[in-house]
């Protein structure tokens, strides 16, 4: 093959991902150096919202109000969150991508 043709094309390929910001080799949580302090952050961040939002599904539970518990794991769920109950309390983690 032509190795140069493919290394244009693909630096071409990469220069228009960048514009729109869909490029998947620099996510946008990273900065231009890589510096991965902003995925701890964001890491933190979500963690404070999905703990919050378990909280209050527990709090719905042992209210019996399993409606709103219920809605609270379906919106978890809706937004990529898997949760499980386990005896020591509700762990979450990200689902995994089919």
């Amino acid at each position: 093959g032509d190795h140069d043709a493919v290394k244009a094309s693909f630096g071409a390929v990469f220069g228009m991902t960048e514009v729109l910001g869909i490029n998947v080799l620099v996510p946008p949580w990273l900065d231009r150096g890589g510096d991965r302090k902003r995925v701890s952050a964001l890491s933190d961040v979500v963690d404070a919202l999905v703990t919050g939002q378990l909280a209050a599904r527990q709090q719905a539970r042992a209210d019996k109000d399993f409606t709103t518990a219920d809605a609270i794991r379906d919106s978890l769920t809706d937004a990529g969150i898997a949760i499980d109950d386990t005896a020591e309390g509700a762990r979450w983690s990200l689902l995994e991508e089919n």
